[in-house]
């Protein structure tokens, strides 16, 4: 059989893209969610946790949601670039699994994505762990609802009274997820802390017990 020089190269180019793709994949990406303010890049929530699951499994890496994380709590750019992420992982890396990390807003972030429409079922089959700190729209005695490492399982309920977003029951019920909230957090536990004390909402990054927790659940559903 005979090729002409440019079927050859087609051929060629073709093997080098497919190759390149390979060599791009992980085996997990660890998608991260800033909160309100925190400038686009790592989160102050998350690097314990993610430090310690890149060390112990193998070929993972970490990706910062873009999205502005503004004062107006709008997530909209934030969900569609983390179903980009996923999407576009399950054309080039069909192998690769997903954890979603959202503090705050990013919390938010989280819980619109797993509840939107544009979210695929092969999408939501990938997202192995989902991790969640001071999140907004927690709600009492959920299965997802952490008890230890500072944070309590059965919340008041009360700051979320108004919540309109929920886990999705079959993430709730699938063990995945973990929501950690502090006792002394009046985001996500307590409406009658002041609200100009934001000291337990801003304590989760540098918990080294919390971090350590988390990073066991990670772990536990990457490996």
């Amino acid at each position: 059989m005979h090729f002409s020089t440019a079927a050859v190269a087609a051929l060629t180019t073709t093997a080098f893209a497919a190759a390149t793709t390979r060599a791009d994949c992980h085996d997990y990406v660890l998608i991260s969610t800033r909160g309100t303010g925190e400038e686009q890049g790592p989160s102050i929530g998350f690097k314990g946790m993610i430090s310690q699951t890149l060390d112990k499994v193998p070929n993972g890496v970490e990706y910062d949601t873009v999205y502005p994380a503004g004062d107006d709590q709008n997530t909209t750019e934030a969900v569609s670039d983390m179903i980009k992420k996923i999407d576009d992982g399950l054309d080039s890396c069909p192998d690769q699994k997903y954890a979603l990390l959202g503090y705050s807003q990013g919390a938010t972030a989280v819980l619109d994505t797993l509840n939107s429409d544009d979210l695929s079922a092969a999408a939501k089959k990938v997202i192995d762990a989902v991790v969640l700190i001071g999140n907004p729209y927690r709600l009492p005695n959920q299965e997802s609802n952490v008890e230890g490492a500072g944070s309590v399982k059965k919340t008041t309920g009360e700051a979320n009274t108004l919540s309109t977003k929920r886990i999705p029951k079959a993430f709730d019920e699938s063990g995945k997820v973990a929501d950690y909230c502090y006792i002394d957090d009046y985001v996500c536990n307590d409406p009658d802390a002041s609200k100009d004390d934001e000291t337990g909402h801003l304590k989760y990054g540098s918990d080294d017990t919390l971090q350590h927790a988390a990073a066991q659940h990670l772990i536990k559903y990457l490996s």
